[in-house]
């Protein structure tokens, strides 16, 4: 018998110490915890979360007034994969050094870990299907051309199976009693494994079905059982079954007089009749204020999608609630808040209702920077939305500080001063129960 691969020796090891008593929570040295001291406060139904992934610090805000709950500390969220809001309340999050995922639940204490596994590298992204059970969390390597996809159990993250895969920039997404993994490879690839073969795998799987994608795929998203993902293509289309997966059309990302740019990230708005919402983005000018942006959204069933002007500079992450989404855009003449209409069938769908001008950050990046120093600037700003779309949020990265928002109005009506500097904007969230799941993935 030939002995264990250092992975699996790895692996074995990492599973023994998740069976070791947990150790009790430390604070401001950077370890992060096992698992939380029990909470005698009950969980609150509603508070903006604020990671500060560079300060290794999460902070809770009570909703609507804004006071601090508290501060969880030695916990630096992995901004790529975002969190995963579930119906219960909790939020997914995958943590650094070290690596693992966390389940947290904010009570009148603060935010509190009550669930973790560990991970076997950098995650990537994360991605749930309540069906199943099942959560699933990508990976890097230090290794490069490789890394893994976890699978947990949703309800205890106790871990179900792990699957090496061969990878430039792995993604997951679950979906149709599948597990599926895309590269992001120039020349990259989709493989689907079904959930009952990567459940209890330790190691290589062969995929059970596989398809060619268009180059640099980056950014997911699930639809009624179907992958969608952005690349140099166009949103490319994919029907997933537990042991097939059908390509289908591309949609270019050119539409309404627009062929300029592509998107890399997507997020499902809406449960009735969802849509994909994304925004593409030209980056070719030299002068970072000059790069184009625009609004791009697909309805169900469409093979060509709606774009917008969104205005130039750096438009990044946007967020979501109710019948509006919030894009927060950075610009060497001045940061501003976009409230587009999100309500199909209003005869403003998808027009900016308000411009809202922000504070820029003291960090901002000058007007000559090039693209890594924009990229890197402790002044980007995050945006969040309550559910009812009615107050906004908007980070000023490196000043600890997150604006808050008046949607309707289209005002700045106060500010929240956060503990921490919050330098690259940190990540925001206004974490809540009992809504289902539209979004499977961490945003």
């Amino acid at each position: 018998m030939r002995p264990p691969s250092p992975r699996r020796r790895a692996r074995a090891l990492v599973a023994a110490l998740a069976l070791l008593p947990l150790a009790a929570c430390a604070t401001g040295t950077g370890a992060a915890t096992r698992e939380a001291a029990p909470s005698t406060s009950a969980p609150v139904t509603s508070s903006l979360v604020v990671a500060d992934p560079a300060a290794a610090a999460v902070h809770a805000y009570a909703l609507p007034g804004h006071e601090l709950l508290g501060t969880l500390d030695g916990l630096a969220v992995h901004e790529h994969a975002g969190f995963v809001q579930l119906e219960d309340g909790r939020l997914l999050a995958a943590g650094q050094e070290p690596a693992e995922l966390v389940a947290l639940t904010v009570t009148a204490d603060g935010p509190q870990v009550v669930a973790r596994t560990p991970l076997p590298g950098a995650a990537v992204h994360i991605a749930v299907d309540p069906d199943e059970g099942l959560a699933a969390v990508s990976t890097s390597s230090t290794t490069e051309g490789e890394g893994a996809i976890t699978l947990v159990d949703l309800d205890s993250l106790e871990p179900r199976g792990t699957l090496d895969v061969a990878t430039t920039e792995p993604g997951v997404v679950l979906a149709g009693g599948a597990v599926l993994h895309r590269d992001g490879a120039e020349q990259g690839t989709v493989a689907l494994y079904p959930a009952d073969v990567a459940v209890g795998a330790d190691g290589p799987v062969e995929p059970t079905a596989s398809a060619p994608t268009g180059a640099w795929a980056h950014g997911e998203a699930v639809v009624d059982g179907h992958l969608l993902q952005a690349t140099d293509a166009g949103l490319e289309r994919f029907h997933v079954a537990r042991d097939h997966l059908d390509a289908e059309p591309t949609v270019p990302w050119s539409a309404d007089g627009a062929d300029w740019g592509r998107a890399y990230y997507l997020r499902v708005v809406g449960s009735t009749s969802p849509r994909v919402w994304s925004y593409v983005r030209d980056q070719t000018a030299d002068a970072w204020g000059e790069w184009r942006n625009d609004v791009w959204v697909l309805a169900p069933d469409a093979d060509a999608a709606e774009r917008r002007p969104l205005g130039t500079g750096l438009a990044f992450r946007f967020a979501v609630g109710g019948h509006r989404v919030l894009f927060a855009r950075m610009h060497p003449d001045g940061y501003s808040a976009h409230v587009v209409d999100a309500a199909p069938g209003s005869p403003t769908f998808l027009d900016t209702l308000r411009t809202v001008p922000l504070p820029t950050p003291s960090g901002a990046p000058a007007a000559d920077a090039d693209a890594d120093a924009v990229w890197s600037s402790p002044g980007r700003p995050i945006a969040a939305l309550t559910p009812d779309g009615a107050t906004g949020y908007v980070s000023r990265g490196g000043d600890g500080v997150v604006d808050v928002l008046d949607v309707e109005a289209g005002t700045v009506t106060g500010t929240i001063d956060v503990p921490t500097p919050l330098d690259g904007g940190g990540y925001l969230v206004v974490a809540r129960s009992g809504e289902a799941l539209v979004d499977l993935l961490g945003r």
